[in-house]
């Protein structure tokens, strides 16, 4: 039995992470291996991963989730590539998990879906986290995300020039305005704190791994 078979319980071996890359975001090119040591590449992803597990995994026993293996995350995964909507993911993950309870299908796809985008989409039961999440009931995922991240600025910031002094550390020391690192591509510099603190999203293998989509 691989790791990729056994519970959300027991954690990832590292020579599988590629693997798990591969059905997440889609098969890397070369350039992007030839560059890069996969497995220690993907350690802060996999931290992501295993703690989002553990909210309806180890925490809460399993009970609110349809999803028990690595292999059957891999699998919704796989459904959510497809384009299809969200109540047609729902009733293909009734062919192979166990399970065919409505809530707990929703919290996996939550859950997947979360893993995929690295962004907090949908509620998952007691959670405590921070963040507000962003709901996804209808339609398609990839829908979804587009029209979220595509909505037009509020703000014009065509004059906008930064010097390249403008960074995380110099807004701390300069501004006194304290950096929060995020796991949540949607926090992604909101203000936070009574505008005391600013979000930052510190996925840098993440974000690398996209430009070769």
């Amino acid at each position: 039995m691989t790791s990729l078979d056994m519970s959300l319980r027991v954690n990832m071996a590292r020579p599988l992470r590629p693997v798990v890359a591969d059905f997440m975001w889609s098969p890397q090119p070369q350039e992007f291996n030839d560059q890069t040591n996969i497995e220690q590449f993907f350690d802060p992803y996999f931290k992501y991963y295993a703690q989002q597990c553990d909210l309806i995994g180890r925490h809460a026993n399993g009970e609110f989730s349809s999803v028990k293996t690595h292999s059957d995350i891999m699998h919704v995964a796989q459904l959510l590539q497809q384009d299809l909507q969200r109540e047609d993911v729902r009733k293909h993950m009734s062919d192979f998990l166990e399970s065919s309870d409505k809530d707990q299908h929703d919290s996996s796809i939550n859950l997947v879906a979360r893993l995929v985008f690295m962004t907090k989409i949908g509620n998952i039961p007691h959670e405590c986290l921070g963040g507000k999440a962003i709901e996804w009931s209808h339609g398609s995922l990839v829908e979804f995300i587009h029209g979220h991240y595509s909505r037009p600025p509020t703000r014009g910031h065509e004059r906008i020039k930064l010097e390249k002094s403008f960074n995380a550390v110099n807004l701390e020391r300069i501004a006194g305005i304290e950096i929060w690192w995020t796991d949540n591509l949607d926090d992604h510099l909101r203000l936070m704190n009574d505008d005391k603190a600013v979000a930052i999203f510190h996925h840098a293998s993440f974000l690398e791994y996209q430009k070769y989509k």
